[in-house]
């Protein structure tokens, strides 16, 4: 895994600060930091890989109905939120959910989600092919909780296994 770096300049001379990976949320290596590690293609091959020096992600042979994904089980009722940002190409880049495509563009923001309950695959699907190489970055996916609900790390605060909540 590279580590990347910002440099900024003050009075006495540069500082390279270290830029701490991606928080995928549910997702490792949802920023693409360790390359293509954690991610697997549907169908198998090489569709989606990592994209040289760049902490991203790309698809370059431009077929529709290719997934990069990781699968999950998630909390059957539970709401879920997805993100990912296209960074370069003009493909139609979809969230892949519940081991499908959802037509749900990744351009239009988060999207939101009930949990299945099973083993299922969720990630990036080359939805509508364009006209060259895709490139995407950041997809994460996280729980949403109520928003009474005590949050430490984005896991909720618990005693004797029911949630802490506070009422302002």
């Amino acid at each position: 895994m590279r580590t990347r770096t910002r440099r900024i300049m003050g009075k006495n001379g540069a500082i390279d600060l270290a830029i701490p990976p991606f928080n995928g949320g549910l997702f490792v290596n949802g920023g693409f930091e360790n390359g293509f590690s954690s991610w697997l293609n549907q169908p198998s091959g090489t569709a989606w890989q990592a994209t040289p020096d760049a902490d991203t992600v790309q698809n370059s042979d431009n077929v529709a109905g290719r997934f990069a994904y990781q699968s999950f089980t998630l909390e059957a009722g539970a709401t879920y939120e997805m993100s990912a940002d296209r960074i370069s190409g003009d493909a139609v880049i979809t969230y892949c959910i519940d081991d499908a495509d959802s037509g749900v563009d990744i351009t239009n923001g988060a999207h939101r989600f009930l949990g299945h309950g099973g083993l299922m695959s969720y990630g990036i699907t080359l939805s509508v092919a364009g006209t060259g190489t895709t490139v995407c970055d950041n997809v994460r996916l996280v729980k949403l909780f109520d928003a009474d609900v005590v949050l430490y790390e984005g896991e909720p605060v618990t005693i004797n296994g029911e949630p802490v909540t506070h009422t302002p």
